[in-house]
């Protein structure tokens, strides 16, 4: 894994400022700790951080093809590249590494834009093609691998990390104001907008062209519309889930340093240890995280599976007061606020399995493809409901809304829509949007509910049932947010993470499979665990999902850690961005504090804005180039 960076300069064919790319380079330090490379041709430049893990002698970067008129930088791993190497040579093409890397740039001469299509594993890259005089950029199918962007009529600039585009001698970063609403409503941004304004992400499956001062992006894959077979037996799709979730573990066990997984004790996890521990002659490394409150302590399951497949397995555990020191270092690290809490758990996880290992598999992508969420089930609510006299369904609902349970409120909430799909929009918030608009200005943007909506209608719109159509969009929205946490997080220490789930074959697969065998009855990832049955512990693929769990609304109101921040949010600083109402965020911190509302979740997320803030600031005012510029306590 790696980190890439480049710059265009299109008026005047400015040649591009050497100092400054190696600033925008060395800030990705912690994604390349093993090497680094630079590759300026006047008014281009090119520049390479890198983590070895695929021929660890042959692989740097950039890198040209054998005349020097294609350069490449890149990030991530092509698991086939190996198959394809192997036909580009019959062709004629010659090799003198043994790197993916140099089979991309190979494989881009041989079949253009559509060598993505060839391509089976995580990657963002970009081709300078000298002949053509344009620069070629790609993402990936799913996202695994971030790629973000800035143009205007002069330059274009592309990363890894938006803080290498932010080194740019003239780059301020500025506040997105379209962007904050939903950010405090859905805890990230989706589609292309980031948090910073003019700063783009370029889109899973999506593949860009820039030349002659235009950018043209066209998308290569999308998640397939399969026919839908309802010829197979149960057993027969577990068969061949199991056949391909196997192939997949093995074909990404493929690495020349030391490999290990992410074992949470939950089912998906669980099940990529299982196949991977199957796979290797050695035991394989695992790595736990746990919480000094037992209640949200999972490690219990953990090491069951390590006791099954008598693998390597360790542990750590997270004190309250190193999760909140954390926070400001990982807003560094992820560029934009934290989404999640347990964002913090996976950077403490990652920094604790890279003392032992350069890569891990990971289990991420599973729910979103089986229905792994409860917020899932008011799909089948619906149904059920839509049977139902109007006047029951509005009493039912009614009583739901006084249980004191913050899920079961949210869900009576959504049921309360006359439309499905709004009512499963709503059911992905995080937080409330009137709840929302009360830190706000009355003249801040707040169209992200709408703007989900027609994401939703957008994303499903092939598909006919609404089971499908939430699938997608939460395979197009929440999974490449957390796509984007995990690379951040595992990257921040230089840690490779792998996701077997995301293999676009299984992924093709997996739509193919009938709604009914992943959500079933009320039944969430349904066929996936009748799998798990047969690898896992009956008490591991039984419990109740948990996911890294953080109790936020207490962890606000007492002592952990959380709280010191409160003040934080009673200066100005939010204030003055011109979007927040500062008396609206006193009040909903006291309400917080005496009982009255539970507000931990919009707490979390001020904070997070806040601390980004302070950031932005050190960009602006003393060149922020490492964490270690930030004032905040080391952890």
């Amino acid at each position: 894994m790696c980190g890439i960076c480049g710059i265009l300069n299109t008026e005047n064919e400015l040649v591009v400022n050497k100092e400054n790319l190696i600033q925008m380079r060395d800030v990705l330090s912690h994604r390349g700790p093993d090497d680094y490379g630079l590759f300026i041709e006047k008014n281009i430049g090119l520049a390479h951080r890198r983590l070895s893990i695929i021929d660890l002698k042959g692989g740097h970067q950039p890198l040209s093809n054998e005349d020097g008129s294609m350069w490449i930088v890149y990030n991530g791993e092509i698991y086939n590249f190996q198959e394809i190497k192997n036909v580009l040579m019959n062709k004629g093409h010659l090799f003198k590494t043994n790197s993916d890397t140099e089979t991309i740039v190979h494989a881009y001469e041989e079949y253009g834009v559509n060598c993505v299509e060839k391509f089976n594993g995580m990657f963002s890259f970009a081709i300078w093609d000298r002949n053509k005089k344009r620069l070629f950029l790609a993402r990936d199918r799913l996202g695994i691998k971030p790629l973000y962007y800035y143009y205007d009529s002069k330059k274009f600039i592309f990363a890894s990390e938006i803080k290498a585009i932010l080194m740019h001698d003239e780059i301020l970063p500025a506040v997105n104001p379209e962007a904050i609403e939903e950010y405090l409503v859905f805890r990230y941004i989706a589609g292309r907008l980031s948090l910073f304004k003019g700063i783009y992400r370029i889109l899973p499956g999506e593949y860009a062209i820039w030349s002659k001062g235009e950018l043209k992006k066209n998308i290569y894959w999308d998640l397939p519309v399969n026919s839908i077979s309802e010829h197979k037996s149960e057993e027969e799709y577990i068969d061949e889930l199991n056949h391909l979730l196997e192939k997949s573990v093995k074909l990404r066990l493929l690495s020349d340093v030391p490999l290990g997984a992410f074992s949470s004790g939950g089912v998906d996890s669980s099940l990529v240890t299982a196949y991977g521990a199957q796979a290797l002659q050695e035991p394989i490394k695992t790595f736990a995280i746990g919480f000094e409150e037992e209640e949200w302590d999972e490690r219990y399951f953990a090491r069951l599976v390590a006791q099954k497949y008598n693998t390597d397995h360790r542990e750590v555990v997270v004190s309250n007061s190193e999760f909140a020191n954390a926070i400001s270092k990982l807003i560094w690290y992820n560029d934009e606020p934290l989404s999640h809490p347990n964002s913090i758990q996976l950077y403490f996880l990652s920094k604790f399995a890279g003392r032992h290992v350069t890569v891990v598999l990971t289990g991420e992508g599973a729910d979103e493809g089986f229905s792994g969420y409860p917020r899932h089930n008011i799909v089948r609510l619906f149904e059920y409901f839509s049977y139902l006299p109007s006047l029951f369904v509005r009493s039912f609902n009614s009583v739901l809304r006084k249980i004191p349970n913050r899920k079961i409120k949210k869900l009576s909430e959504g049921l309360g829509h006359n439309e499905a799909k709004d009512a499963v929009v709503y059911n992905s918030m995080f937080v409330n949007p009137m709840v929302a608009a009360r830190v706000l200005v009355p003249s801040a943007p707040c169209s992200s509910y709408g703007y989900r909506n027609m994401f939703f209608e957008n994303a499903g719109k092939n598909r006919t049932k609404l089971i499908e159509k939430l699938l997608e969009y939460e395979m197009k929205t929440y999974l490449v947010c957390l796509l984007e946490r995990m690379d951040k997080m595992s990257m921040a220490v230089g840690l490779e993470a792998r996701v077997p789930f995301l293999d676009h074959r299984l992924v093709e697969f997996i739509l193919s499979i009938p709604w009914n065998y992943k959500l079933n009855k009320t039944r969430n990832k349904y066929i996936l665990k009748k799998l798990a049955l047969r690898k896992l512990p009956r008490e591991v693929v039984t419990r109740p999902k948990s996911g890294l769990g953080v109790p936020l609304d207490d962890w606000v109101r007492s002592s952990h850690g959380l709280n010191e921040y409160l003040p934080l949010l009673r200066d100005n600083t939010l204030r003055d961005t011109g979007l927040f109402n500062q008396a609206g965020i006193g009040i909903i911190v006291d309400e917080h504090l005496k009982g009255q509302h539970n507000h931990g979740e919009l707490i979390w997320l001020l904070i997070n804005l806040r601390l980004w803030l302070d950031c932005l600031k050190a960009y602006k005012d003393s060149n922020l180039t490492s964490v270690d510029a930030l004032a905040i306590p080391s952890s």
